[in-house]
């Protein structure tokens, strides 16, 4: 239906405004290939069983909690979760303080945690949150490692659910499900259902899931092919994933929170937050792009490039259907030169049929609320797209 309606368009838009009608046709294109990149990547999902997968021994495990000057009271419910994870393995946690905080010092030895800080070490600050976990790779041994931020509370039971996974070769690491405290109704759309309730289920069943950079358990031989966390992006889990699949590696998706965690409170935090997460992944786009990266499986390709190409619709193209109707109203214009009608009726069809597809393929929750979070930050989207150019990799 969308290919009959894109025909149809193309042969009756108005030639007194061909600009104006070609960009919307463009739009409307780059919206149902778009589409079909999505729900082709969402057509099988995988889902794994509550209790996790029982280990097949005991993996020597360090925990890293990267800090920098967050409130103590936060830190220290963070530290004494950590403190009852269970574990009949080897376990070590490390405190990797970058604010070279006393209170967090004291906090950590009076747990027995092994307290680690650069500024106290007379090390360079550099890389943000990669360097510092790439600190705490360097002074510590274990075969495995958990990464948890500072705000996220830990379950007891997170390695004991995850660390079974370990037992199949090549697997990278495993992502456990992300959850937050959230206001009522969650107006910021910080709980991200639809890709963390779908696309990384879908990612999980190509053995692709993406590391979201807390509540994820490493395979320390993995990370050392690569060098380590990758520092040249600085949101570290996107790029460490990237880099982990185009050498080979897999990785996995435990669809059940294991640990919960802080998110942002003010508009102004959201548009901080999903604008560096943007920013880096144009930068993987533009400096590093999927299509020619060497290693990665054609699946890999289009995940990574179905990430990027959402953020372009969403900062250049969506806005566009919303400014048309305003476009007509103070012209009087029209850019179909058939009747208002026609186009109602087929278009109409066309909408009512992808929103039934969508609302099928992510599992009846959350799709509304994805578009409108696309829709109400396009201009963040749209200036760090553009930001993204200057940055280039090694920049």
């Amino acid at each position: 239906v969308g290919l009959f309606y894109l025909a149809w368009a193309s042969f009756h838009h108005n030639d007194a405004h061909p600009v104006v009608a070609w960009i919307y046709l463009i739009a409307e294109a780059f919206c149902l290939w778009l589409f079909i990149l999505s729900m082709g990547g969402l057509w099988r999902l995988r889902f794994k069983a509550e209790e996790g997968l029982a280990p097949d021994r005991d993996y020597s495990v360090d925990l890293l909690i990267p800090t920098c000057r967050e409130p103590i009271g936060v830190i220290t419910k963070t530290l004494e979760a950590a403190r009852a994870i269970r574990w009949k393995g080897a376990l070590k946690v490390y405190v990797l303080d970058d604010g070279a905080s006393d209170e967090v010092q004291a906090l950590a030895r009076r747990l027995g945690f092994e307290y680690l800080s650069r500024p106290r070490a007379g090390l360079p600050q550099v890389n943000a949150k990669a360097g510092n976990l790439n600190f705490g790779l360097k002074n510590s041994t274990g075969e495995l490692v958990l990464t948890l931020d500072a705000d996220q509370v830990p379950a007891p039971e997170i390695l004991e659910k995850l660390a079974g996974y370990m037992k199949f070769d090549r697997v990278a690491y495993v992502q456990s499900k992300q959850q937050y405290f959230v206001y009522e109704n969650d107006p910021f759309y910080n709980k991200s259902e639809v890709f963390y309730g779908v696309v990384q289920l879908a990612m999980d069943n190509m053995d692709t899931a993406m590391a979201c950079g807390s509540g994820v358990l490493y395979r320390r031989a993995a990370l050392e092919e690569i060098g380590g966390f990758a520092e040249w992006n600085l949101v570290e889990d996107l790029t460490t994933s990237y880099e982990l699949h185009a050498r080979g590696w897999r990785s996995f998706y435990f669809n059940h929170p294991l640990s919960r965690g802080l998110s942002p409170t003010t508009i102004w935090g959201v548009y901080q937050q999903r604008g560096q997460w943007a920013l880096d992944t144009m930068r993987i786009f533009f400096f590093d792009n999927p299509l020619f990266k060497r290693g990665l499986s054609f699946k890999n390709r289009v995940h990574y490039l179905t990430v990027a190409q959402s953020y372009i619709f969403s900062g250049f193209l969506l806005p566009f259907f919303f400014l048309l109707p305003v476009w007509t109203c103070l012209t009087g214009n029209a850019i179909f030169s058939q009747n208002i009608g026609q186009y109602l009726a087929i278009r109409g069809l066309y909408f009512f049929l992808m929103v039934l597809a969508i609302h099928y393929m992510c599992l009846g929750g959350g799709a509304g609320n994805q578009f409108r979070h696309l829709a109400g930050l396009f201009p963040v989207y749209f200036i760090n797209v553009i930001r993204a150019l200057f940055y280039p990799k090694g920049g």
